[in-house]
């Protein structure tokens, strides 16, 4: 373990002192960072031997013997199950941890299938799939025990009792470990933790957050719909495609608790929070975006427990902030929260410790991964490709819902949720700047004044692109219905020819590269499916550019130049065409053409954006280096890498 690292992190978090360093260390009389250096590498038997001395000191560790573990056994508890369209739908009444419970018992393949374990397992991916001083598997080694034995059990003490026992129960019914399940429940704001902290953000560049969730939200006023209904709609985007649309759940809460409020969520199987996505009784809904910034902590409410709070808990938009200031969070989020009964919502921006609401305007209220507010001072963005996707997808939204104002349905709302257009160009495109993404693993559109709401069947990202079913939460368990005559409503089916196919290829190269990124082969095997998509669709320069980028990183350089100058025949925008050529110019260098690279380079050494055009400057200073081609970060939603 790099102790200086380690300090840091021990510093930032407030439970080591550099001053008395024995407390953890009495071997290694450590009294600043200078002395630390000559200790970058203890043995595995000092790492097992410090972390133990943390644990205890802080009150990491509790003896099982001292654990007050509420393990509800009792089956008696009122449910239902039924199974339509592929979807589950559990009705489960009764405590906390019974609900809890009955869930595990009830889908226990399905969970044990499902997202957690992929959940559980993300970080320790992106953490072994770093560049720079984290390519070093010792580095990897340590900074996956760090994030395992330290941080997670660090946020885990935020936990409120109720919500560890309901995880504890819910562990033991599924019949997979508890750590699973809290490893896959911190893995969002764990993995904004672990960038930030301490000297990680000096390391930026080697170890980037990548495969951040997002999100796409709206709230429509009533005077905007073709029913004089409020109408809310959402995408959930979030990196692990495959096990978490397969086993789409809506669960029926009606808890026992005395001020709990009757609620209905829309989750995965095993993901047992209402935290997420959800609409209660009272005609609040609830949905969470998650924002990558400056500021974090150690200390505070996870938001799939703070969103959970809002969802049983509060009767009115005053409520659900009330909530919110009662509780710090680790990291920064949103919720945009609609009242059907006031006609009105709000999008609640927080940070850590501050917060700042913004409410319904001219009857739209559209969100992304993007502070509005004051809270933009917090924001830090992880690439310009970021960026433009979360502005384009805002954009498209007030598009579509403005071009319909007045007419607006539940079946306007769906379709927009799988609409591919890129605003700034107008077009159909597989990736970037769409609202409909690989990796939106959920959709809904609710009508909380009806009790309604509108749930994806197409079991397979992007699910916008699917039926969806219509669910009445006041009769659904008493409709008998039969699933061919159930109530849908369609979702968007893309125009341009040969566009599902090509969606379908570049999905499954999109599956690899984020859910098999810790096989040997998994980019060649991702590009191989990227290709394919790129030959259905040649049309879409977004497809060439992302086969180009991909064919760089991997050093297939006459490849990438090939893609990259097809990409620029088509129709981009300003900023993906100074991004493309920031990679062709790249890949000329790399081959030996200096001349060719130093003309695009100097084409845009004037670009407005900073970090573009220091990458230009710099490539115009010297030529870029083979050797250079480890450091691309991709993530598969956005064109550009992450970090130039």
């Amino acid at each position: 373990m790099d102790v200086i690292f380690l300090c840091d992190i021990l510093l930032d978090t407030k439970i080591f002192d550099i001053a008395n360093p024995q407390i953890i260390l009495p071997n290694y009389p450590l009294t600043n960072h200078a002395q630390g250096c000559f200790f970058l590498l203890l043995s595995w038997q000092d790492h097992a031997i410090m972390f133990e001395r943390i644990y205890q000191a802080h009150g990491l560790v509790e003896k099982r013997s001292k654990r007050k573990v509420t393990i509800n056994r009792e089956i008696s508890m009122e449910h239902d199950y039924r199974q339509l369209k592929g979807i589950h739908f559990l009705r489960l009444k009764g405590t906390h941890n019974q609900r809890a419970r009955m869930h595990g018992e009830l889908l226990k393949t399905a969970i044990q299938e499902g997202a957690l374990p992929a959940l559980a397992k993300k970080n320790e991916w992106i953490i072994r799939r770093a560049g720079g001083v984290f390519s070093w598997k010792p580095l990897q080694d340590a900074a996956v025990l760090f994030y395992h034995n330290l941080l997670i059990p660090l946020m885990a003490k935020s936990l409120l009792q109720r919500d560890r026992d309901l995880m504890l129960n819910l562990a033991e019914a599924a019949g997979i470990p508890y750590q699973t399940i809290s490893r896959a429940m911190f893995q969002a704001d764990g993995l904004m933790l672990l960038s930030r902290l301490s000297i990680m953000k000096y390391l930026f560049k080697d170890f980037p957050a990548q495969e951040l969730p997002g999100c796409s939200s709206s709230v429509v006023h009533p005077k905007l719909t073709l029913a004089g209904k409020m109408l809310v709609s959402r995408n959930q985007d979030y990196p692990v495609t495959g096990p978490w649309e397969r086993e789409t759940t809506v669960i029926f809460h009606q808890p026992t608790e005395p001020g709990e409020i009757p609620h209905v969520s829309v989750v995965s199987a095993g993901l047992h929070t209402a935290g997420l996505t959800s609409m209660n009784q009272e005609g609040l809904t609830v949905a969470a975006h998650a924002h990558f910034g400056r500021d974090v902590s150690v200390r505070g409410m996870p938001v799939f427990v703070l969103g959970g709070l809002i969802a049983s808990q509060a009767k009115n938009l005053n409520e659900a902030v009330d909530i919110v200031r009662k509780h710090n969070r680790y990291a920064n989020w949103t919720f945009v929260v609609s009242s059907a009964k006031e006609q009105n919502a709000m999008a609640v921006e927080m940070g850590p410790k501050k917060m700042a609401i913004r409410y319904l305007e001219d009857g739209l209220l559209t969100h992304t991964n993007f502070f509005h507010t004051e809270m933009q001072q917090n924001e830090a963005l992880i690439c310009g490709g970021r960026y433009h996707d979360d502005q384009a997808r805002i954009c498209r939204m007030r598009q579509v819902l403005m071009a319909n104002r007045g007419r607006i349905t539940p079946a306007t709302m769906s379709a927009m949720l799988g609409d591919h257009v890129d605003p700034w160009t107008g077009e159909e495109r597989v990736l970037g700047n769409t609202l409909s993404v690989m990796a939106t693993v959920k959709s809904v559109v609710f009508s909380p004044e009806e009790q309604i709401l509108y749930v994806s069947t197409r079991g397979r990202s992007p699910m916008g692109l699917g039926d969806f079913m219509q669910i009445d939460a006041k009769s659904f368990w008493t409709d008998q219905t039969s699933e061919e005559a159930w109530p849908m409503i369609a979702g968007n089916s893309p125009k341009t020819p040969g566009f599902m196919a090509a969606v379908e290829a570049y999905r499954e190269g999109y599956r690899i590269w984020h859910m098999e990124s810790h096989t040997e082969d998994y980019a060649e095997r991702a590009l191989v499916c990227l290709r394919k998509a790129q030959a259905l669709l040649p049309s879409d320069p977004h497809l060439s550019m992302q086969v180009g980028n991909v064919a760089l990183k991997l050093g297939h350089f006459a490849e990438a130049i090939k893609h990259l100058e097809q990409a620029k025949k088509g129709k981009l925008a300003q900023y993906l065409a100074a991004v493309c050529d920031l990679f062709l110019a790249r890949a000329w260098d790399a081959t030996g053409d200096r001349d060719r690279a130093l003309k695009l380079y100097q084409i845009w050494a004037n670009y407005p954006d900073p970090r573009l055009r220091e990458a230009m400057l710099e490539g115009v200073r010297r030529p870029y280096h083979k050797k250079q081609i480890g450091q691309i970060m991709l993530d598969m939603q956005f064109i550009d890498p992450i970090m130039y």
